[in-house]
């Protein structure tokens, strides 16, 4: 079965997942993931002790994980899909609904997924995209259409290189700071920012998702894991002209982040509080800054190099 390294796990796999690194061949698997035949999805929410739950107002998207008397937790994605990941948090068994396109797993499988069970493992997951320059990594987190993926993908038209889209594991490093991990290697841009793709020359490494966004396959960060030198909490401005870079005080960092939860919903009363204690372990050793950024289109990568410049990791040392 093949084996890949991401977000600090070996991951097995016999489904496709769109994942880059290769593993090394005698790595033993961290978590080991099984595609199952496809059959109906209900469209209702499973039965046991709810983990989370979440619907968004005005769309179909909607989702419900809870744990059952064997100790396994079902993530279902109402009338789309199933994981269902085993009581010792090594394995994930993925179910698609028999209308459900096979390209939408490793969307499903990368993005919430992945997140539900590094929480589940005990591990900060910030709603972030990241790239780096050399050793060291900068975050871009915030709410969803908030300039995550753009920031990301502009950093590294700039220079920088991808650490992941979307979904970022951070720990503590043993002697201060913090660390993060290399993800997948495609961000996906909303259509607004898609001519970015544009400023990477190679046409085969782009194509279109099955949510309808551009996705961008971008040379990946060589070291891993990285230090975590900065979150930026990005503000999009059309109107303006300059970077603007604002550093956070821990307690307001840490009340902007909670907001932007990777895995909406979430009620399980030991996941909350191992997230929002390692949180304030972040904010308290890594700065969180706002940055005003002028925006397209036209996006103009040198935005880029003035934030990163301000952050003090600057993007030569890519």
């Amino acid at each position: 079965m093949p084996r890949f390294l991401a977000h600090g796990l070996v991951i097995a796999s016999d489904a496709p997942l769109r994942l880059e690194r290769p593993a090394p061949a005698d790595a033993p698997a961290d978590v080991t993931v099984r595609a199952a035949p496809a059959r109906p999805v209900p469209a209702d929410d499973p039965e046991g002790e709810v983990v989370a739950a979440y619907a968004e107002e005005g769309t179909n998207i909607r989702f419900a994980a809870v744990r059952r008397p064997d100790g396994t937790v079902l993530l279902r994605f109402a009338g789309t899909c199933e994981a269902v990941i085993g009581a010792d948090l090594a394995s994930v068994e993925l179910v698609p609904d028999v209308r459900t396109p096979a390209e939408a797993l490793p969307l499903l499988f990368n993005g919430l997924v992945t997140s539900l069970l590094l929480e589940l493992r005990g591990h900060l997951v910030l709603h972030a995209s990241a790239v780096s320059a050399g050793a060291a990594a900068v975050a871009f987190a915030g709410h969803p259409r908030r300039g995550k993926s753009t920031s990301a993908t502009l950093a590294c038209a700039a220079g920088a290189r991808l650490v992941t889209d979307d979904v970022l594991r951070v720990d503590r490093e043993p002697g201060g700071g913090a660390r993060c991990w290399v993800g997948g290697g495609e961000t996906r841009l909303r259509q607004s920012a898609e001519g970015l793709a544009e400023a990477f020359a190679d046409p085969s490494r782009v194509r279109r998702t099955v949510d309808g966004r551009t996705a961008v396959r971008l040379p990946l960060a060589e070291q891993d894991p990285l230090t975590l030198r900065a979150v930026v909490v990005p503000i999009p401005d059309r109107d303006a002209s300059t970077v603007q870079v604002t550093e956070l005080a821990p307690p307001q960092a840490h009340l902007v982040l909670t907001s932007y939860p990777r895995v909406q919903g979430v009620v399980d009363r030991a996941v909350l509080l191992a997230q929002f204690g390692l949180l304030a372990d972040l904010v308290g050793a890594v700065p969180v800054v706002e940055a005003r950024l002028p925006w397209g289109p036209p996006y103009d990568p040198a935005s880029m190099t003035t934030l990163f410049d301000a952050l003090g990791v600057p993007l030569s040392a890519s």
